[in-house]
């Protein structure tokens, strides 16, 4: 099943207990990571606006309200 770990969202195909071992997050429902969105699951706090075009403006923001100092 597939994997996404990293930051740069690589994709791999291995066991559940390998990939929590990588501190990846696992698709039990699918078979091929063509199937996932390895940026989405990994960078993504809210959805992209478009698809595979990471946005994380929402950064911008709670660093402004929801500082710790």
């Amino acid at each position: 099943r597939p994997c996404c770990t990293g930051v740069l969202g690589d994709c791999i195909l291995t066991s559940r207990d390998d990939c929590h071992r990588r501190r990846g997050v696992y698709h039990p429902r699918a078979h091929l990571c063509s199937q996932v969105d390895c940026i989405q699951k990994v960078c993504g706090m809210l959805e992209f606006f478009v698809a595979r075009l990471p946005d994380q403006v929402y950064r911008f923001w709670t660093a402004i309200f929801i500082h710790a100092g």
